[in-house]
């Protein structure tokens, strides 16, 4: 009759001369699937023993040819047991009698840590709400300890890190409940969260087990009817597939870094009149020798497109930088920007970035410079700089004298 629960089983058998005291093994008597340990024999058997012909089923013997015996597990198949033969023979001459031990170690289901999340690149504001979901999850079983493990570059390791760390005591959530591991065998950022159960395992550190994403397009410089006529292919690839994300990734340009945080608005702008602003996630690839922007399309809980290797973050300037450039031209009283497709016409658009800018140093000043056009008088365009000075103070929330 088969046991119910998986055993494994252990036989050695001694060739000794007569009279030999008896030996026995010591094993554990329960252990998890897939774990390892160690058979003993006692008392120790003689000095001039040779052991042979052992063999293992559903498991592996580790070590060198004396006892104790390291023995690997695996998990059995089909509830089939787990036995392990070794064979014992004392070289001498004289007339000898065969003793045998053997141990039963019962197998046990083993307890396995659960992946709960998984995500790459994705906003500060997502993190959080994926680490909410965590904590109520580490809620449910105080026994159970959480587990996060960063990958990718130390500088993105450490931006991740650090955002996680901040949830958590804003939260104030037991910080000695969660441990974060940091890998840095991974170019790319990625972050699993596992939920790690009293007397398992802790989690091996591997890769990402998400889908890759969907290059659609990828362009530099170009002109406001391709950059149109890209979108229009954009949005009907989305179209096509209901279930998908779209995610724009702009790069900055150094000598230019405001214009692609600028016109990647204005793309989501004329998305918008496309009913599919709702589906896409803009985000800042950093700053590098020239702009460039990427399309990609990602299926439900895949994986975010892989940004360029060398782009960094944008710095605190050490001098003067001209940070974005564009013209306005006025139809009697109204504006309308035609410098490039922006959606600079929205001040929201054009001006947002440059305030997030010098929020972020807030040890520099932000200048406006207007250069009037032909037939433009200079009260027309004090008006217009005040407009612009005024939406960054009163809507922006940025110091006066700032500006």
């Amino acid at each position: 009759m088969r046991l119910q629960t998986p055993i494994l089983m252990f036989f050695v058998g001694f060739t000794l001369t007569a009279g030999a005291q008896d030996f026995a093994l010591d094993c554990p008597a329960k252990i998890q699937a897939g774990e390892s340990f160690t058979v003993k024999v006692t008392p120790d058997p003689p000095a001039t023993a040779a052991y042979s012909n052992w063999t293992v089923t559903n498991g592996r013997m580790t070590g060198g040819s004396r006892p104790p015996f390291n023995i690997n597990t695996s998990v059995p198949a089909n509830g089939q047991d787990m036995s392990v033969r070794i064979s014992v023979q004392i070289n001498n001459d004289a007339p000898r009698i065969e003793k045998i031990a053997s141990c039963v170690v019962a197998i046990v289901p083993g307890i396995s840590p659960s992946l709960v999340d998984e995500y790459m690149r994705v906003t500060e504001e997502e993190i959080q709400a994926r680490l909410d979901s965590f904590f109520i999850q580490l809620g449910n079983d105080p026994t159970a300890q959480g587990y996060i493990i960063n990958s990718g570059t130390n500088r993105d390791i450490s931006r991740r890190e650090a955002a996680i760390r901040q949830f958590i005591a804003a939260r104030k959530f037991d910080a000695a409940r969660i441990t974060i591991v940091r890998n840095t065998s991974i170019s790319e950022i990625h972050t699993q969260v596992w939920l790690v159960p009293a007397g398992a395992k802790l989690p091996e550190i591997g890769v990402t087990t998400l889908r890759a994403a969907q290059s659609v397009d990828e362009y530099g410089a170009v002109n406001p009817g391709e950059m149109t006529a890209r979108m229009d292919a954009f949005a009907a690839s989305l179209n096509n597939d209901p279930e998908a994300r779209g995610y724009i990734v702009f790069y900055r340009d150094r000598n230019l870094p405001g214009r692609a945080a600028r016109q990647a608005q204005g793309m989501l702008s004329y998305l918008k009149f496309r009913n599919i602003d709702k589906r896409i996630n803009v985000y800042d690839g950093g700053v590098r020798n020239g702009p460039l922007t990427q399309m990609s399309i990602i299926q439900p809980a895949g994986a975010l497109p892989l940004l360029k290797n060398d782009a960094a973050d944008l710095a605190q300037p050490k001098a003067r930088l001209k940070f974005d450039e564009y013209n306005i031209y006025f139809a009697g009283e109204d504006e309308a920007e035609i410098d490039d497709y922006s959606g600079a016409f929205e001040q929201s658009s054009r001006l947002s970035d440059f305030a997030l800018q010098l929020e972020k140093f807030p040890a520099i000043k932000g200048q406006i410079v207007y250069y009037r056009q032909t037939g433009e008088t200079q009260a027309k365009v004090r008006q217009t700089a005040r407009k612009e000075k005024d939406y960054l103070v009163n809507t922006l929330g940025i110091t006066a004298s700032r500006i």
